[in-house]
């Protein structure tokens, strides 16, 4: 068992690369000030961007790759400590404009965090219809936008139909990558039951995302699995749960929480001789009744069992019960 400590969360995220040169400018742009700034979550320096005068635009941009996602991300702080408004040029009510590719981005397609000491986390991927694009990424302030003075450091962009965390850089031609996060050590074969049990995480995906993330207990295989995870879905937030014997799907159950953004979720999967359930949060969601166990499980994963489809996401609890527990136990 890897129980929840009440104090944050297991991060793992694929390999990606921050293909901004200096992450944490000291100049660039247009219009731009940089004052020495230290921020509240480490980051220093950084543009700082006033009123814009008429017909002046500000800016700080890199371009896309044709037939990629681009997912840009920044911190940003505004001078008088209210959240930023993210609109169009002639938006008087807003603060500024992020493009990705070329297009200006709606505040609907952009994701807002406040991380600490209102410092926020802007987070603005590109979208299928965008891919071919090779336009400008970056932040812009028109004279019909707010008279708000903001400051932006922490810039980031990802050949990525999500944005992952922080990737500093400091004049490196071909930005910096992170290796993928990965766990060993599951530890004693002796408590995986391949008779019966249950499998249980509390996780979150990164993104509602077109592949499949699993968390698993197998033989070492893929074909001899209990697996647990997310759902490929490129809008909706999606779970399943499977049980296969000898490559055959055994029992496939899913659950679709819709287009919403992900959460943490309270996931099990029960397994036993014809009786299959899929519960989250303390709901029996799924179930199906009829199919076999698989023989030899001896090992937990973060992927399906065999290497593959790794577990991206956040984990704050992991355990494997040796017996399917009842109704009662799993509510």
């Amino acid at each position: 068992v890897v129980p929840d400590s009440g104090r944050g969360s297991w991060l793992f995220e694929p390999q990606s690369t921050n293909r901004m040169t200096t992450s944490e400018p000291t100049s660039g742009g247009v219009g731009f000030t940089f004052p020495a700034k230290t921020w509240a979550n480490g980051l220093i320096n950084g543009l700082n961007a006033t009123e814009a005068s008429s017909g002046t635009k500000y800016w700080y941009m890199s371009s896309g790759i044709a037939n990629e996602y681009s997912t840009f991300s920044f911190f940003v702080e505004m001078e008088d400590g209210s959240e930023p408004i993210i609109g169009n040029s002639s938006d008087a009510n807003s603060d500024f404009v992020v493009t990705v590719k070329g297009w200006f981005m709606a505040e609907s397609n952009i994701t807002k965090t406040n991380t600490i000491g209102n410092v926020w986390k802007i987070e603005a991927p590109s979208r299928v219809n965008e891919l071919a694009g090779t336009g400008p990424i970056g932040i812009l302030k028109y004279s019909g936008q707010s008279n708000k003075t903001f400051s932006a450091t922490g810039f980031q962009i990802e050949q990525s139909s999500f944005a992952t965390s922080y990737i500093p850089t400091n004049g490196e031609v071909n930005g910096v990558t992170r290796l993928q996060d990965a766990a060993f050590g599951a530890g004693s074969s002796d408590l995986i039951n391949s008779t019966e049990g249950v499998l249980y995480a509390e996780i979150a995906a990164l993104a509602n995302e077109n592949v499949q993330r699993i968390s698993s207990i197998s033989d070492g295989t893929a074909n001899n699995t209990i697996q647990l995870g997310f759902l490929n879905s490129a809008t909706n937030y999606k779970f399943f749960a499977s049980v296969r014997v000898g490559g055959s799907f055994q029992a496939f159950m899913t659950y679709d929480f819709g287009a919403v953004q992900p959460t943490f979720k309270k996931c099990a999967v029960k397994y036993k001789q014809n009786e299959f359930a899929l519960w989250i949060d303390g709901v029996e969601v799924s179930t199906d009744t009829s199919g076999n166990v698989p023989t030899g499980l001896n090992e937990l994963s973060f992927d399906r069992g065999d290497g593959g489809q790794d577990f991206f996401g956040k984990t704050k609890c992991v355990a494997v019960f040796k017996e399917a527990l009842t109704d009662a136990e799993l509510t």
